[in-house]
């Protein structure tokens, strides 16, 4: 169990790889407004691509200026440098330059932002993801799963973004489980245009939900990002096999951890393929594996995770830990 760093109606989780809900402070994060009420934000202050939460603050009121620094300044002890455009420390956890470095990295309703903090302005209802990590890897984790469905029901700077579900097959239950869940969210699945302005230039401009096992959504450019590794998708898993019928599990150094999530074995996963584009993958080793992504497709499931792989055991967030317990096949480490 991590240690709390403070206790300043936060939220502070345990250290893990399984997925679980955290546990709430009396009094805060309880899901309902101020009694003020007025706009809201949501605050995650993670490490090590969402694993460990160590401070939260639900519903905190929109700061003024409404930035991503001043929200930091209300809720914890930050401490920034070239004025505001770079965190170095956050409730005296200092990132770190040697001889891996590691850096906060910021997100917003799940995709990285491209703005200072002390710029990058925040509108009612996002989820403003601060994380502490690993940066050799992969330069560019460009989206996450950790916010759904603010990714698609907030999109980016105050505007959403068209979203469709893509089905293969078009009627299976994975596709059908998918396309409720973003009804229900308040989303339109048919890719038709959300109301109020569309995004601005640079930002996506629209969004795609990929469904299905991955022998039938795999071989499309985009998903195939995945089987090229981390440095190119962001994503800590690939399929593996001569018919990609094993899910690999890796680390946060690319390695293989579990070389096969057994049977059955599902993903849900965000990609950012171009600066227009917003690629989400519901998807497994078989259709029941994509049926079992479709099924983990909820917040409290998904919530700070950069990616999810869903075993017969539960959900896991990528990267793993090599200790992460899991009953299926683990590489074997010679010496």
């Amino acid at each position: 169990m991590s240690t709390p760093r403070k206790l300043r109606c936060r939220t502070v989780a345990l250290s893990l790889s399984v997925l679980s809900l955290a546990a709430l402070s009396p009094g805060c994060g309880s899901g309902e407004k101020p009694v003020d009420e007025g706009p809201t934000v949501t605050l995650r202050v993670t490490e090590d691509f969402g694993r460990e939460l160590l401070t939260a603050a639900d519903d905190a009121p929109l700061p003024s200026p409404p930035t991503i620094l001043e929200l930091l300044s209300d809720h914890t002890d930050v401490h920034a440098v070239s004025n505001g455009q770079e965190i170095e420390a956050i409730d005296e956890v200092y990132d770190q330059r040697l001889p891996y470095p590691r850096v906060w990295a910021q997100n917003v309703n799940g995709i990285e932002t491209d703005e200072y903090p002390v710029d990058y302005r925040l509108f009612d209802g996002d989820v403003v993801q601060v994380d502490l990590r690993y940066w050799h890897i992969t330069l560019d984790v460009r989206a996450t799963v950790g916010a759904f469905p603010e990714t698609f029901t907030r999109g980016v700077f105050g505007r959403r973004f068209p979203t469709e579900v893509v089905c293969r097959p078009p009627r299976s239950a994975a596709c059908t489980d998918v396309k409720q869940t973003m009804r229900d969210a308040g989303v339109d699945p048919t890719g038709g245009a959300p109301p109020g302005d569309p995004p601005r230039a640079g930002q996506p401009q629209r969004a795609r939900i990929l469904v299905g096992p991955w022998g039938r959504i795999g071989r499309a450019e985009w998903p195939r990002l995945i089987d090229r590794g981390p440095r190119y998708s962001g994503v800590f898993a690939r399929f593996a096999g001569a018919d990609r019928s094993r899910l690999e599990l890796l680390d946060a150094e690319a390695r293989t951890v579990v070389a096969d999530a057994g049977r059955h074995a599902g993903l849900v996963a965000a990609l950012r393929p171009t600066e227009e584009d917003l690629l989400w993958l519901v998807t497994g080793t078989t259709a029941r594996g994509a049926q079992r992504a479709a099924r983990a497709l909820t917040a409290p499931t998904t919530r700070d995770a950069f990616s999810v792989a869903i075993t017969a055991q539960g959900p896991i967030s990528l990267p793993m830990r090599a200790e992460t317990p899991l009953t299926g096949t683990p590489v074997e480490r010679g010496g």
